[in-house]
């Protein structure tokens, strides 16, 4: 198909609504969102070695009507993470195993929450050394699988189930500052947590 920017689909857009972020071919991850009544925008992004791309296969529009079915009850996350400007608030103890996180934008700005496993021996040091030198690898420092949430307008959750094991992680948001026009990473907006045995 076509490629589109991010900018092309951010003209399109009120707001962001979260999601899944990196599924792998044939896999699957399981987000919750809630919709009001309105037209949506579905896209997925991809990331090659020229960066973010795009495509016009990959975009789609959902239409999302009122119901007369009764209202859901929400689940009650086992944790909750809020996201502000520009930083993480997480739960003091996290047990490892699968667990519904409540992730929560609390802040001004869009934000998003991508969590990486360090590989044994690695830490938040080595984190914070990714994010100052662009040339080096980050498979050199965490485990290739990232989980999380996609970008969330301010006032909005998503619910994420997240199976996590036991271990040091790192999060990290890449949505952009309007007034620097640096990542939300580069503000602070780094932060490394630990997940203890069940």
């Amino acid at each position: 198909g076509e490629e589109i920017t991010a900018e092309d689909v951010y003209a399109l857009t009120d707001g962001f609504y979260g999601g899944a972020v990196f599924v792998e071919p044939g896999g699957q991850k399981e987000v919750g969102v809630i919709l009001t009544p309105g037209t949506y925008v579905i896209y997925a992004d991809g990331i090659t070695d020229e960066g973010l791309s795009m495509e016009s296969d990959y975009i789609t529009t959902l239409e999302v009507t009122s119901s007369t079915a009764p209202s859901v009850t929400l689940p009650t996350p086992d944790y909750t993470i809020k996201m502000v400007d520009h930083a993480f608030a997480f739960p003091a103890d996290i047990k490892a195993g699968k667990h519904l996180f409540r992730v929560e934008n609390i802040g001004q700005q869009d934000h998003m929450m991508f969590i990486s496993k360090y590989l044994p021996g690695k830490g938040h040091e080595d984190g914070l050394a990714l994010l100052e030198d662009e040339t080096l690898d980050s498979t050199t420092v965490f485990e290739e699988e990232t989980i999380g949430v996609h970008a969330i307008w301010p006032g909005l959750f998503n619910d994420v189930v997240l199976d996590l094991e036991p271990g040091t992680y790192g999060a990290i948001c890449f949505s952009t500052d309007p007034e620097t026009g640096a990542p939300h990473a580069m503000l602070g907006m780094f932060q490394s947590f630990t997940v203890s045995e069940e």
